[in-house]
């Protein structure tokens, strides 16, 4: 309980109607949708950041640990307080701030509810895909703390991928601004890693979000096996032959018959399992896309295959999925939900193995999964009034979270690990993995005043530091052989305070490093394994990133990222965060990065993330590399989501007027867009199509069907606007366009807006700065100027107008590749962003000298 004086402080900062310390009123925050209680000393409910602030900064004051709370809909006791503390409601800041049609983003408090931001964006045609089932009424705040999935992750992503920025609440009371609403800010990526860290760094406060158009038409079928092993097997079959459903969703018999006995949704109860898919697209495509999965499916005997022909049939599919919870209510007393994810060519021996689990404990589980990411939902059947159900409940879900981390899964898909599972993270991480993230933990909440005992084993003891002393590195440049040679080299380096300049294919700094050892990756190349049958790559870090597409592409596979250089290597992609006009459609780096071994600049040789689209297990570690330049380690392996190569590829391109001019056309475009993979305007003709000037490119991929569609529907859309000369070609396409023009610089300068800015932005630059060839991503709101034989004096000057217009409208301007010599002459990052202390606190604790990639980047 809360002291009479900490009661009193506490009722002094805020309304009455702001704080809870009544037990009764309590009772209503002991719980979260799982069976742990906790009952919390007092609750607030914020209106502001800044009461976040007084009450955080109150909690240091009095020592009072504080979590934070959505809706409570987790299942692993992440929002409960065990051990007392205060809970922080976000249920009244639940404003939808704002919403940015153009830019295709929405600014949101945490409070506000996940289908109350679709019912929004509805009526102007766009969509935020995350669909986490507990949808209507789970808070975004919590959902990113989370990292919910959901039904449609499969062809769509999590949650981390469509979180640009956050404002938080650091435990010192600070208020700090991480990403932002201009993509690929200079800084290391806490935006991934707080997503999905369940409250244990900051308070998230507000969120910026990334819309998409949503599909023109969607299609449902259903098929029945006789075995939930054959679904499984169906489910890997379908992915492997390149197709993509929007949802692939799993319900075994038991539960089969437990909805249709509950909702009569025309399930058949004799079936002993049943895969619900969606397709979507255009309404033309749909009828190919489910006849080709209907064509996989058949390899496998199914019992039925139905198409639902309406909207309604669809949606009483769905309705009947849905309604599995109440559906347990009818004949178990109590259920206990379980979150895992295995490779999808695990998934029949895990609904095997997961059976035979609860058989042995006498326990009846059933089956939800999302399938098609190889997530999964045993729940087991139990009555907890019992003497002794607990105990054996926590020893079978014990049981079924060991396996399914030793077939390379994850202990938490969707719903994180909160208490409940947070003795069993050491089933996917080594003790000094566990060690490095609570060294992150230290450098955000060091007083664990946020969310304590929750994630981490409750009696881990970090590792001792290892006392052997690597042997002196000779000579430079240092090309280690292995990835354990190139962790005792940094070791050596760290002990020496050796200044050492990580080198891939040097396409990015281009010159003699300063004085110090180059750390070359070009020994460490080539792919470790392909796994098509679960969409994953894994490949050394110097492996040149040209040779990884063609491998993949011999495959039928793709990581959907591109690079103009043809030097660049794996590791220097990600460690730039290289991202291309293809973002718009499938995302950028930090989408693909599942896994990640890295030598940290001390010396520990780490391995963060398994091969999976769901796992929410421990923090997201693999982000803090993307886009760091090399300043906290060497990446060494690096696992990739694959995507199935597109079937076609066209491009509509037209010449136009002048800039003003052809973003007004490209913005008509994209409102008419959903399967858009770039769309950019360069001063470059396209001299073999015959056209001079400035030119707009839009590029569309995907099925047959639906690029016809859509190359049709702009045609008209640009036409009416008054393009003219439209050409309509496969060998042109906007992200080869932006690697031709991006080849050519010595120097190259990137500056990024809110696209909706992007007129304003670029207007009183055109007649200047826009002499030089350059790149208008449009629908990422990004500028690319390259410079050809520049001076460090011109460079000055390109970057500090791009500046000073970028910082008018929220954004940014840096130098992203050039002479090495001139990061050190000239303003390159620009001034220090919100998290530029986080960023020193990590950068020190793990390269204490100092040592690794000086003055390459932001920090450092």
């Amino acid at each position: 309980m809360l002291t009479p004086v900490q009661s009193q402080t506490l009722a002094a900062l805020f309304a009455p109607d702001q704080v809870v310390t009544d037990p009764v009123r309590l009772i209503t925050y002991e719980l979260d949708a799982g069976v742990l209680a906790g009952a919390p000393d007092g609750v607030v409910l914020p209106l502001t950041t800044e009461d976040v602030q007084r009450l955080v900064r109150w909690a240091r004051e009095h020592g009072v640990a504080l979590t934070a709370r959505g809706s409570g809909t987790g299942y692993t006791g992440g929002a409960v307080t065990p051990e007392g503390g205060g809970v922080v409601s976000f249920a009244r800041m639940n404003a939808i701030l704002e919403v940015d049609e153009a830019s295709r983003q929405a600014t949101v408090q945490s409070g506000v509810i996940n289908d109350d931001l679709n019912g929004r964006l509805r009526p102007l045609n766009l969509v935020y895909h995350p669909d986490p089932s507990s949808q209507s009424v789970c808070t975004l705040g919590g959902t990113i703390a989370q990292n919910a999935g959901g039904p449609h992750c499969l062809k769509y992503g999590v949650t981390s991928n469509y979180v640009l920025g956050m404002e938080v609440v650091l435990a010192d009371g600070r208020r700090v601004r991480l990403g932002g609403r201009a993509l690929d800010p200079p800084e290391y990526d806490f935006v991934g890693l707080t997503t999905g860290s369940e409250g244990t760094l900051a308070m998230i406060t507000e969120a910026t979000l990334r819309l998409c158009w949503p599909p023109k038409g969607v299609r449902a079928l259903t098929a029945t096996f006789e075995w939930v092993a054959v679904a499984g097997q169906a489910v890997s079959a379908v992915i492997t032959a390149g197709l993509l459903p929007a949802t692939i969703e799993l319900m075994d018999g038991n539960m089969i018959a437990l909805v249709e006995d509950y909702f009569q949704a025309g399930f058949p109860k004799g079936a002993g399992a049943m895969l619900i898919m969606d397709v979507d697209g255009y309404p033309a495509s749909l009828d190919a896309q489910v006849d080709e999965i209907v064509e996989v499916l058949n390899r496998f005997t199914p019992l039925e295959i139905k198409v639902a022909r309406t909207a309604e049939e669809r949606e009483l599919l769905w309705l009947g999925r849905r309604s599995a919870g109440p559906a347990h209510a009818r004949i178990s007393r109590n259920e206990y939900a379980l979150d895992v994810s295995v490779p999808l060519s695990r998934l029949a021996d895990a609904l095997i193995a997961i059976t035979q689990i609860s058989d042995r404990n006498g326990l009846p589980v059933t089956f939800l999964g999302h399938a098609g990411d190889g997530n999964l939902h045993p729940t087991l059947l139990c009555d907890l009034s019992k003497l002794g159900e607990l105990e054996r409940v926590h020893r079978t879900a014990g049981e079924i979270l060991e396996l399914c981390a030793q077939m390379g899964g994850s202990i938490g898909g969707e719903h994180g690990l909160g208490v409940e599972k947070r003795d069993y993270l050491p089933a996917m991480y080594a003790p000094p993995e566990i060690a490095a993230m609570l060294e992150v933990k230290e450098v955000f909440d060091s007083g664990e005043l946020l969310n304590p005992g929750k994630i981490f084993p409750a009696d881990f003891q970090p590792p001792a530091p290892d006392p052997w002393q690597a042997g002196p590195v000779s000579g430079s440049p240092f090309a280690p052989a292995s990835a354990v040679e190139a962790a005792e080299g940094l070791r050596a380096l760290q002990a020496g305070g050796q200044r050492t300049f990580i080198a891939g294919g040097q396409t990015k700094w281009r010159g003699d490093a300063p004085k110090g050892t180059v750390l070359s990756s070009g020994a460490l190349s080539g792919v470790v394994s392909l796994t098509a049958d679960d969409l994953y790559v894994t490949v050394r870090a110097g492996t040149p990133f040209d040779e990884l597409q063609a491998v993949l592409a011999g495959q039928g596979f793709c990581v959907p990222l591109a690079n103009p250089w043809p030097g660049a290597t794996v590791g220097g992609v990600i460690a730039s965060n290289a991202n291309s006009p293809l973002r718009v459609l499938y995302g950028g780096v930090r989408d693909y990065v599942l896994a990640v071994q890295v030598a940290l600049a001390d010396g520990r040789l780490l391995r963060f993330g398994r091969p999976l689209v769901k796992d929410v297990a421990g923090y997201d570690m693999s982000k803090l590399f993307i886009g760091s330049y090399g300043t906290l380690g060497l990446l060494t392996e690096v696992t990739l989501k694959l995507m199935p190569l597109p079937r076609v590829r066209r491009s509509l391109v037209t010449v136009v007027p002048d800039l003003s001019q052809g973003l007004a056309w490209a913005f008509e475009a994209l409102c008419h867009a959903t399967l858009c993979s770039g769309l950019v305007i360069t001063p470059d003709p396209v001299e073999n199509l015959g056209l001079g000037g400035q030119s707009l490119v839009f590029t569309v991929e995907g099925h047959p069907a639906d690029v016809a569609a859509e190359i049709r529907v702009v045609r008209d859309v640009l036409a009416a606007a008054g393009a003219e000369g439209l050409v309509e070609t496969e060998e042109i396409n906007a992200t080869g366009h932006w690697t031709r023009i991006l080849a050519k610089g010595n120097l190259i300068a990137r500056a990024a807006v809110p696209p909706r800015d992007l007129s304003d932005f670029l207007s009183p630059l055109e007649p200047s700065i826009l002499a030089n060839p350059f790149v208008v991503d449009v629908a990422v709101g990004m500028l690319t100027v390259t410079g050809g034989d520049s001076s460090v004096a011109e460079a000055e000057t390109l970057l500090s107008a791009l500046r000073a217009g970028a910082r008018n409208h929220g954004g940014y301007a840096v130098m992203s590749a050039g002479p090495r010599a001139w990061l050190h002459q000239l303003d390159a990052w620009g001034g220090p962003r919100g998290s530029f202390d986080l960023m020193c606190a990590l950068k020190a604790r793990w390269d204490p000298a100092g040592i690794l990639n000086s003055g390459e980047f932001a920090v450092g």
